[in-house]
């Protein structure tokens, strides 16, 4: 099904993947990591740092975090809009880039002044004027939890609420799915 889904990394999966670079949170799981390690391995060619759809002449830019115009900023990475989805993904792929991709804004008690996809922050980072980070962009994350369904913006929706969404593909339009 690799043409129908895709599997979006998360800050909870890089470390045993990126172990290096993105080093250990507090989920990491002594008792699983070997067999974790062994999973991601066999099928990393299924996981993507982000993913694009593009809907309504407006590019959906799928992140388990998002990106910020903090962490381009001091990452000294350009926004291209038709790359973005190449750059972020090739930056999986040294070293370096794994580092940057993985940097704890500070936050959420990281060393960074801005969280990279995997570590932004909704509420501080993605919705309090750094969201917009381009017009012709709509980012889709999650994982900063919440129970509250409303948090799909003009610029951004965070989906990590416990509840299924679906995005209509002709409309733009994200509702929760029942």
């Amino acid at each position: 099904y690799q043409d129908k889904i895709t599997l979006l990394l998360g800050n909870h999966d890089i470390h045993y993947i990126w172990a290096k670079e993105a080093g250990v949170s507090t989920r990491f799981s002594i008792k699983n990591a070997m067999e974790y390690m062994c999973y991601f391995y066999e099928h990393k060619s299924c996981f993507q740092v982000a993913h694009t759809e593009i809907i309504n002449a407006k590019i959906h830019l799928f992140t388990h975090a998002g990106i910020n115009s903090k962490w381009l900023s001091h990452n000294n990475l350009k926004l291209d809009i038709f790359r973005i989805l190449q750059t972020l993904n090739s930056l999986s792929q040294t070293s370096e880039g794994r580092t940057i991709l993985s940097q704890i804004g500070a936050v959420r008690g990281g060393k960074s002044p801005a969280g990279g996809p995997f570590w932004s922050d909704f509420a501080y980072e993605l919705n309090s004027g750094n969201q917009k980070i381009d017009a012709l962009i709509y980012q889709v994350v999650g994982h900063t939890h919440s129970t509250n369904t409303n948090r799909i913006g003009r610029y951004a929706a965070c989906l990590d609420c416990e509840r299924a969404f679906v995005l209509d593909k002709n409309t733009g339009k994200i509702k929760v799915w029942k």
